[in-house]
């Protein structure tokens, strides 16, 4: 075997390896958050019963509660 063969089987796996890993990164995502404020009046008095709607404007999809 050569050197040229061995730096050609050298960069082979390497690349093989870089390409694992930055696949496994993709999967890597977080997928929670929270969303925190107070719900007011116009007088600054929290406002008690009101209905909050979040919506994930990339998939439509809407979560919601009550105060």
């Amino acid at each position: 075997m050569n050197h040229f063969t061995l730096y050609k089987s050298a960069g082979r796996t390497l690349l093989m390896l870089a390409l694992l890993i930055s696949g496994l990164t993709v999967f890597a995502q977080v997928t929670t958050s929270t969303i925190s404020g107070v719900v007011s009046e116009q007088k600054g008095e929290p406002l008690v019963g009101a209905t909050v709607v979040a919506t994930h404007v990339a998939s439509g999809t809407r979560y919601g509660t009550a105060t």
